[in-house]
């Protein structure tokens, strides 16, 4: 697929390919597939993190500030956090670009910190090489748990609020 294409129409062989062990009980995929009028492929992006979101009177928030890949789950869940972090800089105040500004402020730090380990994720989860998939897999297995969630604590937020 072109990348930054939007709407590109697959071809069916291609997404057949990569669809053909999708049978199960209650779904065959390429059977689905085969029905379909046209198949259109659309594209995971991501972008680095914004050096600002502000512009003025004008802000950004959730993927148009900062897009993820979906490998952590999480572009949902921050556009959520800007809302909230969004209205709470502008209650009470006439001064639209100080409270946009401060509201970008407040949210980069912890947004890039996701895009990134987005991003991280999103690498090792995509291995190809079977040397790296199975030291991949073994480091996984192996790591205790108190690991994981240090590395996850920037996702989760251990033991961080939201200003309401």
């Amino acid at each position: 697929m072109p990348r930054q294409e939007w709407d590109y129409t697959s071809r069916l062989d291609e997404v057949l390919a990569a669809f053909d062990s999708f049978r199960f009980g209650w779904l065959d995929m390429p059977t689905l597939i085969r029905g379909s009028e046209e198949v259109l492929t659309y594209p995971m992006a991501d972008r680095d993190p914004l050096p600002s979101w502000d512009f003025g009177r004008v802000t950004l928030l959730g993927d148009a500030a900062h897009p993820m890949l979906p490998s952590l789950g999480q572009g949902g869940c921050q556009a959520i956090e800007d809302a909230l972090e969004l209205a709470a800089s502008l209650a009470g105040t006439d001064d639209v670009p100080a409270a946009l500004e401060r509201y970008s402020l407040r949210r980069a730090r912890r947004t890039t910190a996701i895009v990134r380990r987005s991003q991280q994720m999103s690498r090792l989860a995509h291995l190809r090489n079977p040397v790296a998939v199975a030291l991949r897999d073994a480091l996984l297995r192996g790591a205790p748990s108190s690991a994981l969630l240090r590395w996850l604590a920037p996702v989760i937020g251990q033991g961080r609020q939201l200003r309401t």
